[in-house]
C-alpha cells in the first residue's frame, strides 16, 4: 500500500501504526511471511466482494464463530505469530527507510490498548497485555535507534477514560473520543518537532 498508493500522493508526513494483527496467532500456524499467497483471481474475487455490506456481514460472522477468546490464544505453548517480534521491527525499519527514501517523515505510533487498571475489575490480569507491550516497546525502540519521531498513543491513552466503547470484547478498536485524542496528539507532536 505504501508502494502503490502512499508515495504516489508525495507527502510529506507518514504516520505509521502497527502491531495488533501482526501479533495475532498466525493462521494454521503459519508466519505471514511464508503463507502463500492465493491466485490472483480470487484476491480480486474478494476485493470485488468487499464492497458488499452482506458480504463483509457474512465474512465477519463466519470468523467471529471460528475464532477464540483474544486473550486465550496468547496462553498456547509454542504459538506462532503473524509477525514475529524480530521481524515487526525490520518491517518497520524497512518502512521508515522507504517513507524516508521518498523525501517524507515518517512517524511511529504505539498502539493503544485499554487500561487494565481503568476498564477492567480490579486485580484484572491479561497476556493479552504484557503481549501486546512488548510490540510497543519494539516501536519504541526501532524509533530510539534509528531516530524516527515517535508519537507514544499507547502511553498517553492510559490517562484517559471513555476511549473504548467495550473494552473487554473489544480492546483493538477506541471509540470516536478515542480517534479525536489520537488526532490531537499526532497534530500537537507535528506542530511542536516538525511546525505549522
Amino acid at each position: 500500500f505504501l508502494e502503490s498508493d502512499l508515495l504516489k500522493l508525495k507527502p510529506d508526513i507518514i504516520t505509521i501504526l502497527f502491531s495488533w494483527n501482526d501479533h495475532w496467532a498466525a493462521a494454521s500456524q503459519i508466519a505471514d511471511r511464508d503463507q502463500e499467497f492465493p491466485p490472483q483471481i480470487l484476491l480480486e474475487a474478494q476485493n470485488f466482494l468487499g464492497r458488499f455490506h452482506f458480504y463483509r456481514l457474512m465474512k465477519k460472522t463466519l470468523l467471529s464463530a471460528v475464532e477464540k477468546n483474544p486473550d486465550s490464544i496468547f496462553d498456547r505453548q509454542n504459538i506462532v505469530y503473524r509477525v514475529g517480534l524480530d521481524n515487526f521491527g525490520l518491517n518497520l525499519k524497512e518502512i521508515c527507510e522507504r517513507v524516508r527514501e521518498a523525501g517524507a517523515t515518517p512517524i511511529l505510533l504505539t498502539s493503544p490498548i485499554p487500561s487494565l487498571e481503568k476498564y477492567y475489575p480490579p486485580g484484572a490480569r491479561s497476556t493479552l497485555h504484557a503481549f501486546h507491550e512488548k510490540y510497543n516497546g519494539v516501536i519504541r525502540d526501532v524509533a530510539a535507534v534509528y531516530d524516527i519521531d515517535l508519537v507514544d498513543l499507547a502511553r498517553e491513552f492510559d490517562m484517559y477514560d471513555g476511549l473504548w466503547d467495550d473494552a473487554a470484547r473489544d480492546p483493538i478498536h477506541f471509540n470516536a473520543r478515542g480517534h479525536e485524542l489520537a488526532a490531537r496528539l499526532i497534530a500537537d507532536y507535528i506542530e511542536k518537532k516538525i511546525g505549522p
